[in-house]
């Protein structure tokens, strides 16, 4: 909405003479469509005069101190004259309502326009221009541009106008509020014409893509867009173009360092004020947490059927195995019980798995230690034959709580295919641990398998155990792990760093 000036007589016309030059005014100022006030302002001229002879310099100041000359001031004003405009904007069918005093419309915070209208007359101006708030008789608050020309020798004929701008102001705090929300929102909100190139871009956008706004606006939305995924964006402004919202569309993004992300992302059309769309916003929130506990949720059931599974085996293995060197029943009811002991044992080593539980191991042993608790479901150690079926060399180096258990888990995982398809599943096979520190820090820890059955060829593909061995190795260790499929038998190099064991 525009500035309006109030409506201004001739100086010299503006009298109630009954002119034409008054009759002009009068209609004027009946059929202006904003609010206009004739106000008296020569009882105020002659507090400023008092003020004035009291030595006062500063006027603002004076009343910014003295509020109860402020208040006196303000009583002295009087309203003479609304037009018809304004009853309507303050609340009241009768003109009489408001004339009088102005304190009725005023609130506090009116209180600096008020003084500027003062200043400006103590100093000789003729008009003066703010934004202020007023209210109507009915307590409703306006905002205003409240416009103040002062006329007659003494103000006498002080002409307000008084223009509404309550709708704009609340525009305006509406849309600073969705900024302010906007701004501070934890999701990435960026919009873009319907070229794809980038208009906004807030500090979420920031935050996940690591572009800044400099960096940002102004570039193609295909920045963000790994190379496999560009016709998504032809097709994302398609739909736009037809009016189409796209909600929770999952996909992957790329952060200005290269990292990819999984993404939900939501687009909206954007229109200008005749209703055409102009482009787009997009909402993107960030799923790669929500991604990786489904990831991991999918590997913790196929780790749960795979431990079933080898729990049925490796237990087949131990009967098997304890049958053949068993003379009688009882010395074979003995050896499958002290078996199964030994792999209850290997198996509470292992039993956190990927899942932390409060009775997780909770002391720190060694690297020896956990292969012959691991490995003696295999060996009786009652039997001396049996005593050279595992065999670990080299030397010895401390693990912490925290990596035990997948330790464990990795030798658990070689142990169970030894015991199914290995050289554990025979009697006479063995297993050669050797142990070396290369450099101080790297652990290098070679499983030899021999006296197994023949190996024609290695396995089509890596099985679930082998995958999640060398997902613990890579990913929590830092390590590598290696298989060599020879026709004598199974070799794993495995390498660590030691300081990650023991941390």
């Amino acid at each position: 909405m525009g500035r309006s000036d109030p409506p201004r007589a001739n100086a010299g016309s503006a009298t109630s003479d009954g002119s034409d030059a008054e009759v002009r005014y009068r209609g004027i100022f009946d059929n202006v469509p904003i609010a206009v006030w004739e106000e008296d302002f020569s009882a105020v001229l002659d507090l400023l005069d008092e003020i004035r002879a009291e030595g006062v310099v500063d006027l603002s100041a004076y009343f910014a101190a003295r509020p109860d000359r402020l208040a006196d001031a303000i009583r002295r004003v009087r309203v003479t004259d609304v037009n018809d405009f304004s009853l309507g904007m303050f609340g009241t069918r009768h003109k009489e309502s408001l004339l009088g005093s102005i304190a009725d419309v005023l609130l506090p915070e009116t209180g600096a326009a008020l003084i500027d209208q003062l200043v400006a007359l103590w100093t000789g101006q003729r008009r003066v221009e703010s934004e202020t708030v007023l209210r109507t008789l009915t307590g409703q608050r306006l905002d205003v541009i409240l416009t103040v020309a002062f006329e007659g020798a003494r103000a006498q004929r002080t002409l307000a106008s008084i223009l509404d701008i309550t709708a704009r102001k609340a525009a305006e705090r509406s849309a600073q509020l969705l900024a302010a929300i906007v701004e501070s929102s934890e999701d990435a909100i960026i919009s873009k014409d319907l070229n794809g190139v980038i208009t906004t871009w807030n500090r979420g956008a920031e935050r996940l893509f690591g572009y800044t706004a400099e960096q940002a606006v102004g570039r193609s939305i295909a920045i963000l867009i790994p190379p496999d995924r560009q016709a998504e964006e032809t097709t994302i402004l398609d739909r736009i173009r037809r009016g189409e919202r796209i909600d929770h569309f999952e996909t992957i993004r790329r952060r200005r360092d290269g990292s990819l992300l999984h993404i939900s992302l939501g687009v909206s059309p954007v229109k200008d004020g005749n209703g055409r769309i102009v482009g787009a916003s997009k909402i993107a929130h960030d799923i790669t947490e929500r991604k990786r506990a489904q990831e991991q949720q999918t590997l913790l059931v196929r780790e749960m059927s795979h431990r079933i599974k080898n729990l049925f085996a490796v237990t087949n293995s131990v009967v098997a195995l304890s049958a053949r060197a068993a003379r009688t029943p009882t010395e074979m009811a003995e050896a499958i019980q002290g078996r199964l002991s030994a792999l209850t044992r290997a198996h509470d080593l292992t039993r956190p798995g990927l899942i932390v539980t409060p009775d997780a191991i909770t002391r720190d042993t060694t690297l020896h230690a956990i292969i012959h608790t691991v490995l003696s479901p295999y060996v009786d150690a009652r039997r001396e034959e049996e005593r050279t079926r595992v065999v670990v060399n080299g030397p010895d180096v401390p693990v912490g709580t925290n990596a035990i258990t997948s330790l464990a888990l990795i030798l658990h995982e070689f142990a169970t295919n030894a015991a199914k398809y290995g050289s554990l599943c025979l009697p006479t096979g063995r297993v050669m641990i050797d142990c070396a520190l290369d450099g101080g820090d790297e652990l290098r820890l070679t499983w030899q398998e021999s006296g197994g059955p023949a190996l024609q060829e290695p396995p089509g593909g890596e099985g679930f155990g082998g995958q999640l061995a060398r997902r613990i190795v890579t990913g929590q260790f830092g390590g590598s792990v290696a298989w060599e499929w020879q026709p004598d038998g199974l070799t794993i190099r495995l390498m660590l760093p030691a300081s990650r064991l023991a941390g």
